[in-house]
């Protein structure tokens, strides 16, 4: 497999990013959503959900994400309105730092993406001040293992604060995976295979 491509957002007034590199993984495994949540499962990232990505700049603060294109295909402005525009295909996958903004642009009628968080995510819906920097790299990188690029690469020079106030938005639940070992994960949007959402139905406050 060939190394993933590596973007760096520091953070610039808009959106908090990261000093970490966001990861693209093309043709990672095969566009097929079972052996995506393999590949997550076996590197201590449990799929927790399949859909598409909002259309909205957000941002996760409690752990870094894995989204995996299991069908289908995306654009989304990864690291805040002022980041870059990526086009995701089926078998590709996007490791996201915490902190890191991404809204979805464009979704083909089929897409269907496998969110993953490390196994040891926790998540509330407080109004609440976190400091980004502190929180812990997974055990393993999700496509790689204990040796992905996900734990050797450094992080770039980030001038930023590492403090930010979030409110949860009232999103719609997303489809969560039975079974996954999260405890309080965010509620998503739910969708019909993962159908680029309507930010008429659900928008954050």
């Amino acid at each position: 497999m060939a190394a993933p491509g590596t973007h760096f957002f520091p953070g610039d007034g808009t959106i908090l990013n990261s000093a970490q590199p966001l990861l693209i993984y093309r043709a990672a495994r095969a566009a097929d959503s079972a052996a995506i949540e393999r590949v997550f499962a076996a590197q201590a990232s449990p799929p927790a959900w399949h859909d598409g990505v909002f259309p909205w700049q957000y941002s996760n603060p409690h752990a870094r994400e894995a989204l995996g294109v299991a069908c289908g295909s995306a654009r989304v402005i990864f690291g805040g309105p002022n980041g870059a525009e990526i086009a995701l295909a089926a078998g590709d996958v996007a490791v996201v730092p915490t902190g890191v903004g991404h809204c979805g642009m464009f979704a083909s009628s089929d897409l269907v993406i496998v969110g993953a968080y490390p196994a040891s995510t926790r998540y509330t819906t407080a109004i609440r001040s976190v400091a980004i920097s502190t929180v812990a790299l997974p055990a393993a990188d999700p496509v790689l293992g204990t040796d992905g690029p996900l734990r050797t690469l450094r992080p770039a020079a980030y001038g930023s604060a590492t403090c930010f106030l979030e409110k949860t938005p009232p999103y719609r639940a997303r489809r969560h995976l039975a079974g996954n070992s999260h405890a309080g994960l965010p509620p998503r949007l739910s969708g019909s295979g993962g159908n680029r959402p309507n930010p008429a139905e659900a928008q954050p406050d």
